[in-house]
């Protein structure tokens, strides 16, 4: 996703069986947790909407009338290392 002129990095956590998704914009120093509602095809929450098939991601806000869309690609984040203590 971009800012308009250059990308921005979005941290999202998805959770599926407490239908929420959470993210962190490290860059705007915003950190938010949203109900998610997951279909077959796609998760939504609040103005945003990640693909299960090609994690293409949305985002669509409305201001002064006016619509606009931002597209994004997500990416799997590796698995954490297990830790021992």
């Amino acid at each position: 996703m971009t800012n308009g002129t250059k990308p921005v990095l979005w941290n999202i956590t998805l959770d599926e069986s407490l239908g929420s998704a959470s993210y962190v914009i490290p860059s705007m120093d915003v950190t938010r947790k949203e109900s998610a509602v997951f279909t077959a095809n796609s998760v939504l929450f609040s103005t945003m909407e990640i693909s299960r098939t090609d994690l293409s991601f949305k985002r669509t806000t409305e201001f002064l009338g006016k619509t606009t869309v931002d597209i994004g690609q997500c990416k799997v984040a590796p698995k954490a290392v297990e830790r021992k203590f």
